[in-house]
């Protein structure tokens, strides 16, 4: 393996390589290769699927030895074998709970490729909970995949915002933070800005009646969105179960889906799509955090976790609730009540809070909420071009455009 890698100046710079194209890792000081699934799936196989010609000589030329007949036909095989394997569990229930059955029963390359099979599955079903399992099974074994970590951590983000997003209402009260505040609060901002990555839950709603307390909430429009650095997101809007479309956004370009992806052209569209993407990533709660002097503070705790209350008077979000709330009612002039919660272990933040109450409008007061948690900071998150795109409802293809 040492002289497959190099010399020992270029061992690095090649195995980087390698991962980034093949999808074998290898490591470059002890000069052995760390993945423990079938190297010649990896080869031939790219996202469940056979790669290209080009991909293929790529991958030929990377690894910089020759092939007989014999030994490529030895590798279509097994890789023919994971791809129809898996087609047959996609439409069979019989063939999917057999993998299943038989995954504690195999052992190595064997038990990863069921592993594998029976987590893609899953996710195609939408079956997060077993396709979660499964794929941290296997990632407990092999975990140099980066690829499968990237499917993990949307599920475990998702159980975690499950939970964050309600954070308010399943705590309790430990101490008075008697430290001074403002560095924690200085240090959240900034640690929590220069993340590379992570999911947020946007929430908007209202409350309808005299008290807050005494009203139910009553949510219009979630957001889940991912962030990747610079400036890729991938989000997901729902009004109502039924009700939804999806966005990616990376640098100037953004693409839209309703059941298809196209690329988003109109000006005003992008415009507004960008201006949820500036929510997800939350610089509104940094800006408080920085700028504003908390009320009160608390530790408090949930789930086993200590955090950091902040609770603020601010009519920095009066214009968020005017931009989303229906245009008939009058805002007021009150500022909004906030609360922010800090992980005390990582100092980052985990939830924002606000609501704007005593809002007359003409069936009544309303009181409006805004709720933002944030999951998996730095996690391995991949943020891509679709692949299957036309062009938009309306729009005439010209000749040559990408379909």
């Amino acid at each position: 393996i040492g002289h497959f890698l190099g010399a020992s100046r270029r061992r690095r710079s090649r195995c980087e390589r390698i991962r980034t194209v093949v999808g074998i890792v290898c490591d470059a000081e002890r000069q052995r290769i760390s993945s423990r699934d079938d190297l010649d799936c990896l080869c031939l196989l790219h996202q469940g699927n056979f790669v290209n010609r080009d991909r293929l000589n790529e991958v030929c030329q990377l690894l910089q030895y020759p092939l007989s007949n014999e030994e490529f036909i030895y590798m279509a095989v097994k890789a023919t074998a994971k791809w129809s394997l898996t087609g047959s569990a996609a439409q069979h229930d019989i063939v999917l709970s057999t993998i299943e059955n038989e995954i504690g029963t195999r052992q190595d390359r064997a038990r990863l490729t069921l592993l594998e099979i029976a987590a893609s599955v899953r996710l195609e079903q939408n079956e997060t909970e077993i396709a979660g399992k499964w794929l941290r099974e296997f990632l407990q074994i092999n975990p140099v995949r980066s690829d499968l970590a990237a499917k993990l951590a949307p599920i475990d983000a998702s159980d975690q915002l499950d939970n964050l997003i309600l954070l308010d209402e399943a705590v309790s009260e430990l101490a008075r933070h008697v430290e001074p505040i403002g560095n924690i609060a200085l240090e959240c901002a900034k640690n929590s800005g220069a993340k590379q990555s992570f999911f947020s839950r946007v929430s908007l709603g209202i409350r309808k009646g005299p008290e807050y307390d005494a009203a139910k909430d009553q949510p219009f429009i979630e957001w889940n969105g991912e962030y990747k650095s610079p400036s890729d997101f991938h989000v997901t809007q729902w009004m109502d179960p039924d009700d939804w479309d999806a966005w990616i956004s990376m640098g100037q370009h953004s693409y839209q889906n309703a059941g298809i992806w196209f690329d988003c052209k109109d000006k005003g569209q992008k415009s507004t799509l960008a201006a949820v993407n500036k929510l997800i990533k939350g610089t509104i709660w940094h800006k408080i955090l920085k700028r504003e002097t908390p009320l009160t503070s608390a530790v408090r705790a949930y789930n086993g976790e200590r955090y950091l209350l902040l609770e603020y008077k601010t009519s920095r979000l009066n214009s968020i609730f005017s931009n989303y709330f229906p245009a008939e009612i009058q805002m007021n002039d009150a500022s909004a009540e906030a609360k922010l919660w800090i992980d005390l272990e990582s100092n980052l933040l985990t939830k924002g809070e606000a609501i704007l109450k005593d809002v007359q409008g003409e069936d009544g007061v309303f009181h409006f909420f805004f709720r933002q948690a944030f999951a998996s900071y730095d996690a391995p998150i991949v943020i891509e071009k679709p692949e299957l795109m036309v062009a938009p409802p309306g729009m005439d293809l010209e000749e040559g455009a990408e379909i």
